[in-house]
């Protein structure tokens, strides 16, 4: 009798060597062994964007100055082994997203084509009846809520929503999942969002300076079992059917520590020796709604961040004052079939405000989390969108116009996006 475990590597070793429209998916009675890969080409076209002052600012770098009037890169270059046995299941996937979209591939120059390990983790699946079940992952994943929970693949629009720019977390750590015929229920704890190592951060200010976790939970749930969505996208091109889910996240980005923040009017390698450490929090309701050609959804999230700055000579700790944050999207689309295509307009409008004791001013992608988004900072953003589908998600172009403006002045921008998918 031939062992399935060597049988399995074996023909994953041939899957490897012949041509990937052989080799997507090799399948035994003990398992299976599944290749996938992801591109997205992307353009960037008009480019045009404001400072508060009337000045030109590079909207696809967030600097001053003029950007290009096109500009190409991929969002998403990912390709993924999936394998399966009985109960137990994996996935390594590596990616090149966002390759050549900054400075020609960023401060340090290049071609910016880095390959970085995305996901590694394992599962294990336990069926409880016929309508229940749960389990188990452990690895290098996403916690479980709503934007985690679509794949890029599906989106409608060429970027991420507002929401999910801020609600995705990505880390070590381990994740459970009780699923039933009308609801999903997950919780995870992972490592936290620091950029400090667990050994240095004890030696910042001593012990009350080491690292926290990240929690997550979220549940989500329809109606009755006759509505519940069983994979969520943010189109179902069109697919004959009625589903609503309803959903809320709560997480905790706890203890999350910065080192050498310079002291405000200060002089770096002289008071440059304070640190700060920040609670976290982010909750909110979702909903996603299909019906037929149509699919529309929304999120709305709260955040609350307290932080408190110390010294890592003296060891005065300072408390500082709490920051209000709120942020939220909605969309619509509908999918129509013309000749041998499906065809869908979409729109889409977010708001975001990470402080609400402040009126920020500052241009796009900037005064957020950081720039390199696809939603700018605070402020609005509307999205036009029209979507050209040829084999559903494996085969589609997306067209996208957007328009950000700031929360409060005169920033703005003005950005085209045209991206083609292509998967197998």
């Amino acid at each position: 009798m031939k062992h399935p475990v060597k049988t399995l590597a074996a023909l994953a070793l041939l899957g490897l060597s012949v041509p990937s429209a052989f080799s997507a998916s090799i399948k035994e009675d003990a398992g299976s062994l599944t290749f996938k890969t992801t591109i997205q080409a992307r353009a960037y076209a008009l480019n045009d964007a404001t400072q508060n002052d009337g000045s030109d600012w590079d909207p696809l770098r967030g600097l001053p100055g003029e950007a290009e009037a096109i500009r190409f890169d991929s969002r998403r270059v990912r390709f993924a082994v999936v394998g399966k046995y009985g109960d137990w299941s994996g996935n390594v996937t590596i990616r090149g997203d966002k390759s050549d979209k900054e400075q020609n591939g960023g401060a340090s120059g290049g071609n910016g084509r880095p390959i970085q390990l995305y996901y590694a983790k394992i599962e294990r699946n336990f069926k409880i009846d016929e309508t229940l079940s749960t389990s188990i992952r452990f690895g290098l994943d996403k916690s479980f809520n709503n934007d985690s929970s679509y794949s890029s693949s599906n989106f409608v629009l060429p970027g991420d929503s507002i929401v999910g720019e801020r609600d995705e977390e990505r880390s070590y750590g381990i994740g459970w999942m009780l699923r039933g015929s009308w609801f999903n229920l997950g919780a995870d704890l992972h490592n936290n969002n620091t950029g400090v190592i667990d050994g240095d951060a004890h030696d910042a200010a001593g012990p009350n300076a080491k690292n926290g976790l990240f929690y997550s939970a979220r549940f989500e749930f329809a109606p009755g079992s006759e509505y519940m969505i069983a994979k969520k996208m943010q189109s179902f091109v069109g697919k004959e059917g009625t589903g609503l889910m309803l959903g809320i996240n709560a997480q905790w980005d706890d203890g999350v520590i910065a080192n050498n923040v310079l002291v405000a009017g200060g002089v770096a390698g002289v008071n440059d020796n304070l640190f700060t450490q920040s609670d976290v929090f982010t909750w909110g309701p979702d909903i996603l709604f299909h019906w037929n050609g149509l699919t529309t959804g929304a999120e709305y999230r709260i955040r609350e961040t307290d932080s408190e700055t110390g010294n890592d000579v003296t060891g005065v700790v300072t408390q500082n004052a709490g920051v209000d944050g709120e942020f939220w999207d909605a969309w619509i689309a509908y999918a129509m079939p013309v000749s041998s295509i499906v065809i869908e307009p979409v729109i889409r409008y977010g708001i975001v405000d990470n402080n609400k004791n402040v009126d920020a001013v500052t241009p796009y992608n900037t005064g957020s989390i950081g720039n390199g988004l696809d939603n700018g900072g605070d402020g609005s953003t509307l999205d036009l969108g029209v979507n050209f589908y040829f084999d559903g998600h494996n085969n589609k172009l997306l067209v996208n116009f957007q328009h950000w403006k700031a929360e409060s002045g005169n920033a703005d921008a003005n950005i085209i996006r045209i991206q083609q998918q292509f998967e197998f």
